[in-house]
């Protein structure tokens, strides 16, 4: 694309004429009313206007009144030339009728010259020394012959209308200062003898390009953005204008047109008045074509000088705001991708651009965030932070960085396992337990148990965190044993001690807790030597009950050191649903016991160990809403059937009052009358209650309690062997 460096308007050079011209000659006489002489002092910077002004009858010009008073006579003619306004002048003369002299004006080789001058709508006393926009156009007259002076004027009115004007006014005067009382007269514009001033001129009526409008869209681009530019163009001329072409120009100085050629279009023909709106959408040239930068932006009408115009000089037209170029935008980054590992972490991109070009920042992942750098301009920094992965497969996001895609690679969670605890104790009866695991989520584990008297009994797999529940079957050997669960890899080591050779052994038929609580009372009647011992508790089914004694962890099996002549307490809390089951009391030296309960609201209770037996009677009543009594029962080793019996005070045994219930070893059955007997009549009773194991070989213990809705009203009964 060529840059322009020379001056284009107003040097047009017309190349090929397509309009259409026709050539007429005008004749327009004087303004009347504006012609007349004036007659002052010779003009110099101290001289007055004027002395004398008449716009009525004859022109003078020449010499003053007498020698004493160096006056001079100025004509002053004036012609409306608006008519020829849009033609091209090929000739123009003006003519002045001299009538006559006074004196003798042309002396010495006088002569008269003509002077162009513009003294408005009136003329005035001032006008006499009005400076001349021209001189000394030319000599109008330089003898006393009696007829019409004329004068080329051609150059001045071509110019005059160049210039817009609608008006042609000129002034007469000798060259040098004629005798005193000596001038030459001409006619003047309001003589009727029809020889007023007139110009006879020839003219061409041509069209007149102009660009009314125009305009440009965006104000700022850079190379490839698209530029939409419009312009009017418009014939103000009196003649058709054949085809011409437009053109737009990035100018760096308006004054002398001087820029880039960006866009060109041409325009059909257009007749007098006519206008057309052309617009054309460009890509914008590259920055070797034209230079970021600012720019004017520049219309060219008839670019090509294609039509003959009656004014060359209008066919351009300057638009503002300024046309902003900026630098075509690359942009680069670095580095191009990260990688992270499980735990996450942050990091920066660098963005290179050229200073003005925008840009944007954006994370295609919710675990990705973009911290600072959301957007900018030129070179710049994105700062991001990666979160952990909590999962174990590995994944993959993006940020868009400027138009350019940034990748981020996160590792998954490596698998990595814990338990809690490592390894535990327990007792010689069957027990329980659990272990927690700990892993990252997705990790999966499973739970072997390495000896068969351990069993997985919960958790054998699972996922991320979670817990691995475990029994243990009793431990009937006097030494203790170590065996193992495998978990997540982990070894979960058990030790079981063994059964300790205690020889003493108490049972307690009955213990609850959980609106009620328990009190188990130990004394070591030796003066000479502590005791030790274990209590076990057992539940309905004769497995390990937990209960949670002196606020230590709930379990089956407490173990108990007591001084000689010394005692000790193990208590129950009360809390949590109701729990009942058995108790034996097994130790390496005598001790004697008691259980006492505690309801809330109602009273105090003891009861001591209970003998095992074939069989036991005790004592039972109740009233419907008043006392009730219940019986508990405690196997020693053996499982059978028992046999329940409810006699009146007669002995005789009541209607429905036999009932048999199997019980297991060391199982544990406690039930009040009614829940014994629900059909015999039982709401108003008194009488006996007796219990039998069928088993030859079995035994059992036992403990009845009465209970009443008031306080005060608990008390144990006595329980008595079968003869």
């Amino acid at each position: 694309m060529p840059r322009v460096n020379t001056v284009l308007v107003p040097a047009f050079v017309l190349i090929l004429s397509l309009s259409v011209s026709a050539q007429t000659t005008t004749t327009i006489f004087s303004n009347a009313a504006l012609d007349g002489w004036i007659r002052g002092p010779q003009c110099s910077s101290s001289a007055t206007p004027g002395i004398e002004l008449s716009t009525v009858g004859q022109l003078r010009t020449g010499g003053g009144i007498n020698e004493s008073e160096p006056t001079f006579y100025r004509s002053f003619v004036s012609f409306d030339i608006s008519a020829l306004r849009g033609k091209r002048i090929t000739s123009a003369t003006l003519f002045v009728y001299q009538a006559g002299e006074n004196g003798l004006p042309y002396s010495n080789a006088n002569s008269i010259r003509v002077e162009v001058v513009n003294y408005g709508t009136s003329l005035d006393l001032a006008d006499m020394c009005l400076e001349a926009s021209s001189f000394d156009i030319g000599t109008l007259s330089s003898d006393n012959t009696i007829e019409y002076k004329s004068l080329d004027v051609m150059a001045v009115i071509s110019s005059l209308l160049s210039q817009n004007n609608s008006t042609a006014q000129f002034r007469f005067a000798f060259r040098s200062p004629p005798p005193a009382s000596s001038y030459a007269v001409f006619e003047a514009g309001d003589n009727t003898s029809g020889f007023g001033p007139r110009l006879e001129v020839t003219a061409e009526s041509q069209p007149d390009l102009v660009v009314t409008s125009g305009s440009f869209n965006p104000t700022s681009v850079k190379a490839g953005d698209p530029l939409t530019l419009s312009a009017t163009v418009q014939n103000i001329g009196f003649a058709s204008a054949g085809p011409s072409l437009l053109e737009f120009y990035a100018l760096t100085d308006p004054t002398t047109f001087a820029g880039y050629k960006i866009g060109a279009l041409r325009i059909d023909p257009l007749v007098p008045t006519m206008s057309v709106f052309r617009s054309l959408t460009i890509s914008f040239p590259s920055a070797s074509a034209v230079p970021p930068g600012t720019y004017s932006l520049g219309i060219l009408g008839d670019a090509a000088n294609e039509v003959a115009e009656s004014d060359e000089q209008n066919r351009f037209v300057l638009k503002s705001p300024q046309l902003t170029v900026l630098f075509a935008c690359t942009y680069s980054i670095s580095p191009t991708g990260s990688s992270f590992s499980s735990a996450g972490g942050t990091s920066s991109i660098t963005v290179t651009a050229p200073a003005g070009c925008g840009w944007n920042a954006s994370a295609n992942a919710s675990w990705i965030t973009i911290t600072s750098g959301s957007s900018g301009n030129g070179s710049g920094l994105v700062n991001y932070s990666v979160d952990p992965n909590p999962s174990i497969t590995a994944r993959t996001g993006t940020l868009a960085v400027a138009g350019q895609i940034f990748t981020v690679t996160q590792q998954g969670l490596i698998c990595t396992y814990s338990i809690s605890p490592e390894s535990r104790s327990h007792q010689a009866g069957a027990e329980a337990g659990s272990v927690t695991v700990t892993a990252p989520a997705g990790c999966t584990w499973t739970a072997v148990s390495n000896d068969n008297w351990i069993t997985v009994t919960g958790g054998a797999a699972g996922s991320g965190i979670g817990a691995v529940s475990y029994s243990l079957l009793a431990n009937s050997a006097s030494v203790s044993r170590t065996g193992s669960i495998t978990i997540a890899g982990k070894v979960f080591s058990v030790v079981q001690s063994g059964i300790q050779p205690f020889t003493n052994t108490l049972y307690f038929a009955h213990v609850a807790n959980g609106g009620v609580s328990f009190d188990l009372v130990l004394t070591n009647v030796s003066s000479t030597k502590s005791v030790s011992g274990r209590i076990d508790l057992f539940s309905n089914n004769g497995s390990g009950l937990a209960i949670s004694l002196n606020g230590a962890p709930a379990q089956n099996t407490t173990q108990f050191l007591i001084p000689p002549l010394g005692a000790a307490t193990f208590s129950s809390d009360g809390k949590g649903p109701l729990a009942s089951g058995a108790a034996r009391v097994a130790s390496d030296n005598p001790v004697t016991g008691v259980v006492r309960f505690a309801i809330p609201g109602i009273g105090i209770a003891g009861v001591g160990d209970s003998q095992p037996l074939a069989g036991f009677i005790t004592p039972v009543r109740r009233k419907l809403g008043g006392v009730n009594t219940g019986v508990a029962v405690h196997s020693v080793g053996y499982s059978g059937q028992l046999v329940f019996t409810l006699r009146n005070k007669s002995g005789q045994i009541v209607s429905n009052g036999i009932r048999n219930e199997n019980i297991l070893i060391d199982g544990h059955l406690a039930l009040f009358i009614n829940e014994l007997f629900p059909a015999a009549a039982t709401d108003d009773f008194e009488g006996t209650l007796t219990v039998e194991l069928t088993s030859l070989i079995g035994k059992i213990t036992g403990v009845a309690l009465e209970l009443g809705p008031n306080p005060g009203q608990f008390t144990t009964l006595p329980v008595a062997p079968i003869r």
